[in-house]
């Protein structure tokens, strides 16, 4: 406090100098004006100033302090802490002010002030009030207001206890079993339904039509009643507007269920019968797939939701619903397994998955000890080399071959191969397999395989005996072609044979007439006979070859010379009937790879049918027509005849027992198309329009004898 001194003293001079300085126009009034001056001071200072007296009374506070007591200043003076503060915290004020007073020392604290306006928090420093004389006067305080701070601190505090309570949410799931994760999923509902301050926290999850909703997961507290069991089967029509919002992806926010209106106010009422007050639901998606929701409940309170609550539980959702979502596919996955197991325990066939990275084996079902009398800890222990151990030598080019294919495999191609193992008896066994591409390398080839095996070594017999009797049926059909043949056989026979009897009747009778002169014409005889006989040899060597019943061979046969030859077979009939043969044959090389006299059968027996199909047409019509050219993958040679042509059913001319020779068999076609096919080749035929039928026999080219490899 300042007082005044003589006018012409010391403190006169100063003063009228510090008077001057702040613009002061009254120096005589410096005291007044320097308080004024601290006022306006304070009361622009930002933070509130009070001066009270040991027993809380307000001598003075400024502008800002009275306006967080809600008083204007002048109404605030002479008025006590009793009046703005609950007894408690005023008394606990006086106290505080009473040991400032009392002590004469400073004394700083922060506290939470309840005030008119609302709680808040302040950082206060304590001063003692002195006079002039150093006389305690009351109490100075001085407060700061830390409330924006203590905001942000708690935020941070929530905000962390939040992070870790996700964090060991998250993490209580890393170990847990299948069976662990429903009581796992039920604790962490209890644990954010209590950091939320919710009374139920609740999982729904979508039925696969998305027509149905169902609680899955319930959290409540003791005083609240379950209400899982009643929220079973929701369905869409009977709660549309929730539907349509989750399913559209948008968080469900109810801050009060009876103020809802237009199409939520049939559904908020049925809400608010279930007690419900406020209610926030969030959909949870996952891989892109809307799969339930998450959802908070308060029935005692109201509670406005805000957006950091509803980023949390959509948060909580992902993590609950994704541990859900990988137990329904561990489920899934394990009763995919169960299934898969039962199916190869009761297959008769060896189930396989190989690893060409180790050459291990991966899996092998038990039929492996049935099927092949190894036990399957053997097949482990010795990988896939086990395979290769056990494999005929003549086979190993087919593993060889095999192992090629995977190069370029496609991942939903099986490749099959048939191959000879060892039994663990000694035995020679055939085994089929099947396999497809499980596994790929980053850089693309292939990793693993998963195939089955099955013994087909009565198969094979009863193919091997087919095959037999089914050559014995084409030499059948040879014979029977050559009985058909016989006049013709004989003709061309005939002919010969009588050459020589005549050529050697005349030699005879020369000879037996001593006539010298004669032996010129006996030497030329004789090579007549010669002829006649080589030519009669050759016929003879010919059905030799096509009636012999010999094992069919494979071999580079030209069409060419096979045509060459059929012709010839049938050079009788052509003649017998007046049947002229035209031939379209192409230049290039027509390679194959077939049993020539099994070619030749089929080239005889369409030319036979032909023959016998231009019987009763006129002589002028009566042209058979030899086609042979490449196409890109086959060698074709086609039979044409002017005939009858072929019946309307002719669809089922290729069967067994079907003719339209009055005195057939029905054998012919069926053994020539089985020949074709068996030679990987078809055989077909066709109406002519100009009349009469084509028979087109397509083969395979073998490109490679074509081209010299």
């Amino acid at each position: 406090m300042l007082h005044r001194e003589r006018a012409n003293g010391p403190l006169s001079v100063e003063g009228s100098r510090f008077a001057k300085a702040l613009q002061i126009t009254n120096p005589s009034n410096l005291a007044e004006e320097l308080a004024a001056r601290y006022r306006l001071l304070l009361d622009n200072a930002g933070f509130p100033v009070s001066y009270l007296d040991r027993d809380g009374q307000f001598l003075y506070v400024t502008n800002q302090g009275a306006a967080y007591l809600g008083s204007p200043p002048e109404q605030v003076a002479g008025r006590t802490v009793y009046d703005y503060f609950p007894k408690e915290d005023a008394d606990e004020y006086v106290r505080r002010f009473r040991e400032v007073i009392d002590r004469d020392r400073e004394l700083s604290f922060e506290d939470e002030v309840i005030l008119p306006s609302g709680p808040r928090w302040y950082w206060s420093i304590l001063h003692p009030l002195k006079d002039s004389n150093g006389d305690i006067l009351g109490v100075q305080v001085v407060s700061h207001d830390m409330t924006a701070r203590k905001v942000a601190e708690a935020a941070l505090e929530e905000r962390l206890r939040f992070e870790q309570l996700i964090a060991d949410i998250a993490l209580g799931f890393v170990s847990l079993s299948t069976v662990e994760v429903t009581n796992a999923v039920n604790s962490a509902l209890r644990a954010i339904g209590t950091f939320m301050n919710v009374d139920r926290s609740l999982l729904f999850q979508f039925s696969a039509d998305y027509q149905q909703l169902d609680c899955t997961h319930e959290w409540h507290r003791p005083e609240i009643e379950p209400a899982k069991p009643r929220l079973q089967g929701n369905k869409n029509s009977q709660y549309p507007w929730i539907f349509n919002k989750l399913l559209l992806g948008e968080a469900l926010v109810i801050n009060d269920t009876s103020k809802l209106t237009g199409a939520a106010r049939a559904e908020g009422e049925i809400l608010s019968s279930y007690g419900v007050i406020s209610m926030v639901s969030v959909p949870v998606r996952i891989r892109g797939r809307t799969i339930g929701a998450m959802c908070f409940d308060c029935l005692r309170t109201q509670r406005n939701w805000s957006d950091l609550t509803v980023q949390r539980i959509m948060l909580m959702g992902q993590i609950l619903f994704s541990e859900l979502e990988r137990v329904r596919i561990e489920n899934a996955l394990q009763e995919s397994q169960r299934l898969v197991k039962a199916a190869n325990d009761a297959s008769p066939h060896i189930t396989y998955i190989l690893d060409f990275s180790e050459l291990s084996v991966l899996y092998i079902s038990p039929q492996v000890e049935e099927e092949l009398g190894i036990k399957p800890e053997e097949v482990y222990n010795s990988g896939a080399t086990i395979i290769a151990e056990r494999l005929h030598p003549e086979d190993m080019r087919r593993l060889g071959e095999l192992l090629e294919r995977w190069t370029d495999v496609r991942d939903d191609q099986v490749l099959e191969t048939v191959m000879r193992l060892r039994h663990a008896d000694g035995s020679w066994r055939w085994y089929a397999s099947r396999d497809r591409v499980l596994k790929r390398a980053r850089e693309g080839y292939v990793v693993q395989t998963i195939g089955t095996m099955r013994d087909v070594t009565e198969q094979k017999r009863a193919e091997e005996e087919l095959q037999m009797h089914r050559e014995k049926l084409i030499h059948v059909g040879r014979l029977s072609t050559m009985g058909e043949m016989a006049a013709g056989i004989a003709h061309e026979l005939g002919q010969p044979l009588y050459s020589i009897l005549n050529f050697a009747k005349a030699s005879q009778n020369v000879l037996e007439s001593d006539k010298d002169s004669c032996m010129v014409e006996v030497a030329q005889w004789n090579e007549q006979v010669v002829r006649a006989a080589a030519r009669a040899g050759e016929i003879i060597r010919r059905l030799r070859d096509f009636a012999r019943r010999s094992t069919p061979k494979r071999e580079s046969v030209e069409l060419r010379s096979v045509i060459d030859e059929g012709v010839g077979l049938v050079a009788y009939e052509t003649r017998r009937f007046n049947i002229r043969v035209e031939r379209v044959i192409a230049h290039e090389p027509m390679i194959v790879r077939a049993d020539r006299v099994q070619l030749l059968q089929i080239l005889v027996n369409l030319l036979q049918n032909g023959i016998e199909a231009m019987a009763e047409i006129s002589d002028d019509r009566r042209v058979l027509t030899i086609r042979a050219h490449n196409t890109d993958e086959y060698a074709e040679l086609s039979v044409e005849d002017r005939g009858i042509g072929l019946p309307e059913s002719h669809s089922s001319i290729f069967d067994a027992f079907v003719t339209t020779k009055p005195d057939g068999m029905g054998m012919g076609l069926a053994i020539c198309k089985t020949i074709a096919e068996g030679h990987s080749g078809k055989l077909e035929c066709k109406t002519n329009v100009y009349g009469g039928a084509t028979f087109r026999l397509a083969l395979p080219r073998s490109v490679g004898v074509e081209n010299g490899v």
